[in-house]
This record gives structure tokens, sequence and C-alpha cells, in this order.
């Protein structure tokens, strides 16, 4: 992608280049960069996924808001950038929603952890992400994709299509398929839970 098939290339600052981020499935992602290197991450938040997208942005903005104001969280966040205009978002014609957010330079994503080191590190990292989420009024985020973490919900969708499978389809689901009959325990104990 180049600047100009950005919908509001006037919004970036000059001599800005674009650099597709690779590892994502279902937003669109660029590193800018100027004379001095890389510094903001763009995104097109898609909207076939993400039915509301302004809400995505909204959300970030909210929850990073929360978190900044704890010094003492040991995490390095993206800090959501405003556009030329002040503006953390736009819409484009088809509907998506483009962000940006500071580039955290000597940082990688992981697609899987290939050492328990790595492994331990991000659930440290997940777990100091949702201890700074205390105090967080969950009324003030937007549920993005309703229903996306109801377990028991997905659950009870599980055993219908176990159910609606053919022979050769849950023959070569087997292995999950004992996988979360083994696991199932945790649904009960979500649905006690009465969340």
């Amino acid at each position: 992608m180049n600047k100009l098939e950005f919908p509001y290339p006037e919004l970036l600052p000059a001599n800005t280049r674009l650099k597709p981020l690779s590892g994502g499935h279902i937003n669109g992602t660029w590193l800018l960069s100027a004379g001095g290197g890389p510094y903001a991450v763009l995104q097109r938040i898609n909207p076939v996924v993400f039915r509301r997208p302004l809400e995505v942005t909204d959300n970030y903005l909210t929850i990073y808001r929360h978190l900044e104001k704890q010094a003492d969280l040991g995490l390095r966040l993206p800090a959501p950038i405003p556009f030329s205009n002040g503006q953390f978002a736009y819409s484009d014609e088809s509907g998506a929603a483009w962000r940006m957010t500071t580039f955290l330079d000597n940082t990688y994503a992981t697609e899987h952890a290939d050492r328990a080191e790595t492994a331990y590190e991000a659930a440290l990292a997940a777990g100091r992400f949702l201890a700074g989420l205390e105090g967080l009024s969950p009324e003030s985020v937007a549920p993005v994709i309703p229903g996306f973490h109801d377990s028991v919900k997905r659950w009870e969708r599980f055993l219908e299509v176990e159910r609606l499978a053919t022979p050769e389809k849950q023959a070569a689901a087997a292995p999950e398929i004992r996988f979360l009959y083994a696991s199932h325990q945790l649904f009960d104990e979500i649905r006690a839970l009465h969340l």
C-alpha cells in the first residue's frame, strides 16, 4: 500500500512511507516511517469482522487511558496517535475504520510459543493487562463481537455441530473432540459462576 491508497493521505505527515506488517489475517496493518525510521502503525479495522469498527477504536482509547494511569503496570502499550486533524479514527467508503498507534521498537509478535519462556512472558503480559483493567467499568466498552467470549454458548454450539457432523468429519476431528470432552468441566465451572 502506498500513501495514495490510504483514503485520507492528507492526514499523514509529508514524506510518510507505508510498509505492510505481516502476520495478521483480520485487519490490514502497515508500518509508517519517515526520515528517522519507523514511528507509527496504521491499521484498517475490517468491517466484515467488526460490524461497528469505530467501537473498536473507541474501546482501545478507553482501555489505553485507563491503563496509562497505572505507572507500575509493567507494560509498554502502543499509544493512540491522532491524525493531523485531531481525530483518532476515520471511516472510509467501505465502512472500515482506520487508526494509528505508536510503533514499539525492539518488539515482535510471535504466532506460537516455541519455548516455555515465551509462553511464560506472554502469560505474564496478559495477566498484567487483565489486572490493570480492575476498576474499569464494563459498561465503558462496547461488545464489538457480541457473544465472542461466551464460552458456554461456544460449548453448546460445539455439541450441536458435533451432533450434525458426518462420521467422516467426526473422525477427522477426533483428537480435538476428545480434548474438548476431557476439558468440558471448565464450561460447567464457568456456567456456575453466573457471569
